[in-house]
């Protein structure tokens, strides 16, 4: 006989199979005063919604309901950033929560919704493109801001060795790299140190780079 609790979640996997499939997730069940609280995971990968169960939907079968449960989805905004396309997963501090009403059918539909809106956020992955330090996104966005007045710059990541870096070439044909190690960046024009700093010193950031440009123009030949 199966218990209450595996029947939620062998009920989730029926009606919501398709969708969590596309998302990449599992429902997972751990043990809650009360209850049990439902979350879904995946290889690098989680949904930020969660299914509190409790009273009613822990009754055996045919006495069971989803009425009366409680979801929960937290916030996330993922920030795409670089011109070869980093995403850096933001955790806005924001979340929702509300009651499940209504027949089963209804309750499914509102699950697929809330689904659809929580979306998956993606754990660091180098192959993924995909980073937990936010530190790199935003340096990315004030390169960008600094070089927008010099042209088509594209600034891109990578990952060499565990250390992430942000790489553009400026119209002087020099190659920047900004190298995010420790809490601090090392930056090198064609592979020469000219700085480091802090990591969330943007303004640091925008002044060195500002200041060599501003270098090469007064010291490049006029004829």
């Amino acid at each position: 006989m199966r218990n209450p609790l595996q029947n939620r979640l062998d009920e989730i996997r029926s009606r919501l199979g398709k969708q969590l499939q596309e998302l990449g997730v599992e429902p997972h069940a751990k043990r809650q005063s009360g209850g049990y609280l439902v979350t879904f995971k995946g290889e690098g990968v989680f949904s930020p919604l969660t299914i509190t169960l409790h009273g009613p939907a822990l009754l055996p079968e045919p006495l069971s309901t989803w009425h009366g449960c409680n979801v929960h989805i937290q916030g996330w905004e993922p920030i795409t950033f670089g011109a070869n396309g980093w995403t850096y997963f933001n955790n806005v501090g924001e979340s929702i929560s509300f009651t499940l009403r209504g027949h089963t059918d209804k309750i499914f539909d509102t699950l697929s919704r809330a689904l659809r809106t929580a979306g998956c956020v993606r754990e660091a992955n180098v192959a993924g493109k995909v980073t937990e330090n936010e530190a790199v996104a935003m340096a990315c966005e004030e390169i960008e801001g600094s070089m927008s007045l010099h042209g088509d710059i594209r600034v891109c990541c990578s990952s060499r060795d565990g250390v992430e870096m942000l790489e553009f070439v400026d119209p002087a044909d020099r190659t920047w790299t900004f190298a995010f190690k420790g809490k601090r960046v090392r930056a090198t024009i064609d592979d020469k140190k000219v700085g480091s700093f802090e990591e969330t010193d943007l303004i640091g950031l925008r002044h060195l780079i500002l200041e060599r440009l501003e270098y090469s123009r007064a010291t490049k030949p006029k004829w």
